[in-house]
């Protein structure tokens, strides 16, 4: 239900944006007002849906409970939703989102590191969803890869684990492909 509540916001953003910077390279300047009000108003309905969602987690969902998969992707969700905000947040509001979005995803990586079963979907949808936003948004790739195979079983268990996202989950495959890339380029420049 959050998803199909935050996503269209998010595409309708990314639109909004797309048709902003097209109008900016014609310099249909009075256009780009229009279109950033708009975004300006559609940013707010995300952010405060956002926080909406969050206060439900935090004061609802989280607390209390003790099933550590629950609790993980509880946290999962606080990140991901701190993240999607992050996207369009203006600047200045940024590092609050991404310090935010970084601290709950590696506070739920230590409680799934520790209580989750490395094959766990929730925890490999929380290392995923980690790396994702420390390579991309953060741009800390080496952050992003070592210390999670460190971590992991071994390098194949996460490969074989991310693996089997796809097959429950198949929207997931863009990222499975970007993060295996980012793991290769990765080891590529440790090794030499």
């Amino acid at each position: 239900i959050v998803y199909a509540i935050v996503n269209p916001m998010r595409v309708t953003l990314t639109q909004l944006n797309e048709n902003i910077a097209r109008e900016m390279r014609e310099r249909h300047l009075q256009i780009v007002e229009i279109l950033q009000n708009v975004a300006n108003n559609h940013f707010s309905q995300l952010e405060v849906s956002c926080q909406d969602i969050l206060s439900i987690v935090n004061q609802q969902l989280i607390p209390g409970n003790i099933d550590p998969e629950a609790k993980v992707d509880f946290m999962r969700l606080q990140g991901d939703l701190c993240r999607y905000v992050n996207e369009f947040a203006p600047e200045k509001r940024k590092e609050f989102y991404q310090v935010r979005c970084k601290s709950v995803y590696s506070e739920a990586y230590k409680i799934a590191s520790t209580q989750c079963p490395p094959h766990s979907l929730t925890r490999l949808a929380l290392v995923l969803n980690y790396t994702m936003f420390l390579a991309e948004t953060l741009n800390e790739v080496h952050d992003a890869v070592i210390p999670f195979l460190q971590n992991e079983t071994s390098a194949h268990q996460f490969f074989l684990s991310l693996k089997n996202i796809i097959t429950y989950r198949p929207l997931l495959y863009h990222h499975y492909c970007h993060l295996l890339s980012t793991i290769s380029n990765e080891i590529k420049s440790i090794s030499n």
